[in-house]
């Protein structure tokens, strides 16, 4: 099943939505305390107070960069690996100007990534204003997205551990909280969106700016996301805040769970109005997983939004508490790159693990997979 990860943008009301036969959405232990009790503010209007909007140089960065290869395209332009005058290797993405508005809306977004300084958040380094065209200079993560991972799994029937889905939903987690604290959303959390170092770093890219671009009208009437992880009141075209977010990690916590989120053998519209009319049902094998993570999840996909926890709390989850060392992550994330480039048989990686017990759980994850250079060694998909 191929799955459509494109943004989606829709208006819609709710009187709109079809009758769907009614089912039951609770969580999957009925018993099970729903993990929540902080109301999560309002997203406001108003900018940062530490907002300030960013300085263009009007030049054209080709004279700064020299591209190394595509990484990524979508609708709203490329993303290159590029190396800079000094060395340094940094992520280029080249952003269209089409509407005119747009410019405007581009630069209250890189401005509020200039400020949001956080380890998980992506940083913008500088900004080129270029014929039409806005070029972004950011990090460059050599271990892909989120997806390209997930995808591997998948096609080789094999899965993450608990440990290695709590690490990076708490290093996701720990972005989404930066972003929570400036008032922002992200709108559009999903795998494709967040990206990995070979070192364990986890980062929260393209925070705001491609919903952002789709914006033509008032949130309250226009659905903007990636149907499978909208929460049901952005599908039914009702006013969300912050807690939107906290619907969308959960839809990721299935996806890193089961390889996909809900719904997938649906159209995308379609998924629109079962979101907003009914939610999702949540883990297919519930018995599969731990109370800690089934308790999780529940807690994000309340239909009722209120009763979602903060990024805040959420970090303080007890499934949290047994993400596996980052140092570990680092291993698995290195030789599923090894056994991806070639650059190291699997069996030697395999040898030089096994000298500590702590990293064995990274080389049983991979060990029977037969992984192809052609797995990740194309572009990204494009993320219209």
């Amino acid at each position: 099943q191929r799955v459509s990860r494109v943004p989606f943008q829709q208006n819609v009301r709710s009187s709109s939505l079809p009758e769907l036969v009614s089912r039951s959405v609770a969580p999957s232990n009925k018993n099970s305390e729903v993990f929540s009790g902080e109301t999560a503010p309002k997203a406001s209007k108003r900018l940062p107070a530490n907002y300030s909007e960013p300085l263009f140089q009007e030049m054209n960065p080709l004279d700064c960069f020299t591209l190394l290869e595509e990484v990524g395209e979508g609708s709203f332009g490329t993303i290159y690996k590029a190396r800079a005058a000094n060395g340094a290797i940094q992520a280029l993405k080249c952003v269209a100007l089409r509407n005119p508005g747009d410019f405007d809306l581009v630069k209250i977004e890189i401005g509020i990534m200039c400020t949001a300084i956080h380890p998980n958040l992506t940083k913008c380094h500088f900004q080129y204003l270029w014929k039409n065209q806005v070029w972004i200079a950011m990090d460059f993560m050599d271990g892909g997205s989120l997806y390209d991972m997930v995808r591997i799994m998948r096609k080789r029937g094999a899965r993450f551990e608990e440990h290695q889905i709590a690490y990076f939903l708490r290093e996701i987690l720990r972005g989404v909280q930066a972003l929570h604290s400036m008032q922002r959303m992200h709108r559009d959390i999903k795998s494709d969106n967040v990206l990995l170092s070979l070192d364990g770093g986890v980062k929260l890219g393209d925070f705001g700016l491609s919903v952002q671009l789709s914006m033509t009208r008032n949130s309250r009437e226009t659905i903007v996301g990636t149907p499978f992880w909208m929460a049901p009141e952005v599908c039914r075209g009702e006013n969300y805040d912050l807690k939107a977010d906290i619907w969308s990690m959960g839809i990721l916590a299935i996806e890193l769970a089961e390889g996909q989120p809900p719904l997938v053998s649906e159209r995308a519209s379609d998924v629109v109005a079962e979101i907003g009319a009914v939610g999702v049902r949540g883990l297919e094998e519930p018995g599969s997983w731990s109370p800690d993570f089934r308790n999780f999840v529940d807690s994000c996909i309340q239909m009722d939004p209120t009763r979602r926890p903060t990024a805040t709390l959420l970090l303080k989850h007890p499934f949290l508490r047994r993400s596996a060392p980052k140092r570990n992550m680092a291993v698995f994330l290195r030789m599923l790159n090894a056994t991806k480039e070639r650059k190291t048989p699997l069996q030697d990686l395999a040898n030089k693990s096994a000298s500590t017990e702590s990293t064995a759980f990274t080389f049983a994850t991979i060990s029977s997979m037969d992984i192809g250079e052609d797995e990740l060694g194309g572009p990204l998909e494009p993320k219209i």
